[in-house]
């Protein structure tokens, strides 16, 4: 079972434009320097620790658009199971295996925007 189906990073530490995709189990192995750190720390920020934590000037990749006052960008996509909406699957069981897209972006040392997006059809969400 898996939650975090992909990550896709721009303009942090040292990635350009770079997605992953992750299998059930995933293993990160590279050089030294290869970005395998940097990874972890791009999943640490959809933790509840970092969620709101504005992003630093050192996340900024040298040579980013703008540098050094460029936007960053991280969006996670999650797949819809009991690992992360248990609750909401007893009520709208239909979602299971619909993915769900969370963006983080931002400035360093500014408050970060989060932008939400879904393959879930309106039909199987109740009227809000």
């Amino acid at each position: 079972m898996r939650a975090l189906t992909s990550i896709k990073i721009e303009n942090f530490k040292s990635f350009t434009n770079e997605s992953v995709s992750f299998d059930n189990v995933a293993c990160f192995v590279g050089a030294n320097e290869s970005g395998k750190s940097n990874l972890l720390d791009a999943i640490y920020h959809l933790s509840s620790k970092k969620q709101m934590s504005p992003f630093t000037p050192d996340d900024l990749r040298i040579g980013a658009p703008n540098y050094p006052t460029g936007e960053l960008k991280i969006t996670y996509t999650l797949q819809l199971d009991e690992l992360i909406v248990k609750d909401a699957l007893e009520y709208f069981p239909k979602i299971k295996g619909k993915s769900l897209s969370l963006t983080k972006k931002g400035k360093p040392n500014e408050s970060p925007v989060w932008e939400c997006s879904s393959d879930i059809p309106q039909s199987l969400l109740p009227d809000i």
